[in-house]
């Protein structure tokens, strides 16, 4: 009787400590042409926990830099500006897409190319990181124009 009391506690408690964290779902890399030099990630963050959770930073081995980056439109031109961290509010999500937040991946070591999976570690504001892989992907269709702000190398 004690073993299964124990086993169901574990099983318990690991399901608490999902339930209570920061869970990223649907990471992809949009598939860039052979001669690009910058490439964007998307995912969905949600925030599980009790209070507001920021995402400062992402590394990944595969690329120079990496920014966090809002979309900013003027006029009909959609500008890139990088942000320091993204807050996710305590209880709810934040999705990052073509034409809006974005995780841009900026000098490309090792062009992946679609099917491949890019391994990302998000780092947060509460000193947790997490490993994500994300899957490239070919993508069809026209993006919006983009203009790159503050991009400094």
């Amino acid at each position: 009787m004690f073993k299964s009391f124990a086993g169901l506690m574990l099983v318990f408690l690991s399901f608490n400590t999902w339930a209570e964290s920061v869970t990223i779902e649907d990471a992809w890399i949009r598939e860039a042409p052979p001669t690009a030099t910058v490439m964007a990630a998307y995912m969905h963050i949600h925030n599980r926990l009790k209070e507001n959770v920021s995402l400062l930073s992402v590394d990944c081995d595969q690329y120079d830099t990496i920014e966090i980056h809002k979309t900013v439109m003027e006029g009909e031109l959609a500008s890139m500006v990088k942000i320091e961290a993204l807050e996710v509010p305590a209880g709810e999500h934040v999705d990052l897409k073509p034409g809006g937040l974005h995780i841009m991946l900026i000098g490309v070591k090792k062009r992946p190319v679609a099917g491949d999976e890019v391994k990302l570690t998000l780092k947060f504001s509460d000193d947790s990181q997490q490993d994500v892989m994300a899957k490239v992907k070919k993508v069809t269709g026209k993006m919006p124009m983009h203009q790159h702000h503050e991009h400094h190398h």
